[in-house]
């Protein structure tokens, strides 16, 4: 199966204060059940916002919003979802249809393990899952630029055409308490899955992935 990938790469973390997570802020958009319904064989899914964090091992820690159409073992419906690239296959955790919400993706080594959270910043709720097998370490300074996403296995571009926009706000990196480091993390380039450079678009200096 191929992922279709339309990512924001987002400046690597200073040193000091050490990087413990991200976290990112957007407001989920509209169309991803359309995206993932339309997909034409194998496991339907799509995503409505993503962030992945490069570890300095080398690996990656990674969690969405993603509406679920036909994965076999799993019940149609919205997901959070949270991954470890040490291992072979992410968790899906059920959440009520945020469409239209306000959210938070938070990624965190909090007292050495690393942590996904959800945030509906809405109706303020939230949930927080520990992620298997994931090191005791922070994020990497060296390896990879880290992640905002909007991602599917839909390759077709009309199945697009009611997904509105992400604008990623607030993307920071952590300290140990969860604070924000006094970086402001700038983009440092973006790519669209070749497939889909007909109708999703990316303005860098706004974050904003969306359809065209």
């Amino acid at each position: 199966m191929v992922n279709y990938q339309n990512i924001i790469n987002k400046q690597k973390p200073n040193s000091t204060p050490t990087p413990y997570g991200l976290r990112v802020a957007f407001v989920a958009p509209a169309g991803i059940k359309k995206i993932a319904d339309g997909v034409p064989s194998g496991d339907k899914w799509a995503t409505g916002g993503n962030i992945v964090g490069f570890l300095n091992t080398g690996k990656f820690v990674e969690c969405s919003i993603t509406y679920v159409s036909s994965i076999s073992g799993i019940t149609a419906g919205w997901y959070f979802w949270y991954f470890y690239s040490g291992d072979s296959s992410g968790t899906y955790k059920s959440i009520t249809d945020p469409t239209g919400d306000g959210v938070a993706l938070t990624l965190q080594n909090v007292n050495g393990t690393w942590k996904a959270k959800f945030q509906n910043t809405t109706d303020q709720t939230s949930v927080e899952y520990n992620i298997t097998n994931a090191p005791d370490v922070t994020l990497s300074l060296t390896v990879g630029s880290n992640r905002l996403m909007m991602e599917s296995s839909n390759p077709d571009c009309p199945d697009y055409v009611d997904f509105n926009q992400i604008d990623f706000d607030n993307f920071r990196y952590l300290q140990s308490n969860g604070s924000f480091t006094n970086q402001i993390p700038t983009t440092v380039g973006s790519s669209i899955s070749s497939t889909l450079t007909g109708c999703i678009a990316i303005t860098e200096s706004t974050y904003k992935i969306y359809h065209t």
